[in-house]
């Protein structure tokens, strides 16, 4: 039995917390119920990503501003600062509620155990992992499992040459 998660088990993992996290209390369970503040920050799904380029300018999710929301559907304008090469975002734009995931605080700065987020869908699962990676913090809980992100570097302040030499 491997110690690592298949690519498949991955995508199984983020399906039960897609589900998980409309089904429950106080969740927006049926999209067409809740409206959405204006102003308020959410994350929007890009339909057109390919996670095949290789040159990283687009993004699964992008962080928006609710301009007005009708209960199935939003407009929405990125947020200032929101880096984004796409000119179907660069002005207001219409979006359906399903492509439209809550924001979180608590992944902005950066959560080390996902268990207690406020607000766990995709767009936070992966937030949560960038803020902590860009801050080296590469391990992240998600209760009782590790999940460690390649630092791509070394990183001498966590494993001194001591301990890499035990191993």
């Amino acid at each position: 039995m491997s110690e690592f998660l298949t690519k498949q088990e991955i995508i199984d993992i983020f399906k039960s917390i897609n589900s998980k996290s409309s089904a429950g209390p106080g969740a927006q369970a049926n999209n067409n119920l809740a409206k959405r503040d204006e102003n308020t920050l959410v994350w929007v799904k890009n339909d057109d990503f390919n996670d095949g380029i290789e040159d990283n300018k687009e993004k699964p999710f992008y962080k928006a501003l609710v301009q007005s929301d009708n209960g199935s559907t939003c407009v929405l304008k990125l947020q200032p600062g929101e880096e984004c090469f796409e000119a179907k975002f660069m002005k207001p734009f219409e979006r359906s509620n399903e492509w439209i995931m809550d924001y979180s605080e608590m992944a902005h700065n950066g959560i080390a155990d996902m268990i207690d987020i406020d607000e766990l869908n995709h767009a936070t699962v992966l937030y949560n992992l960038y803020r902590r990676y860009i801050k080296d913090d590469i391990y992240t809980y998600v209760g009782p499992t590790l999940l460690a992100v390649n630092p791509f570097k070394r990183m001498s302040f966590k494993y001194p040459d001591t301990l890499i030499k035990d191993f």
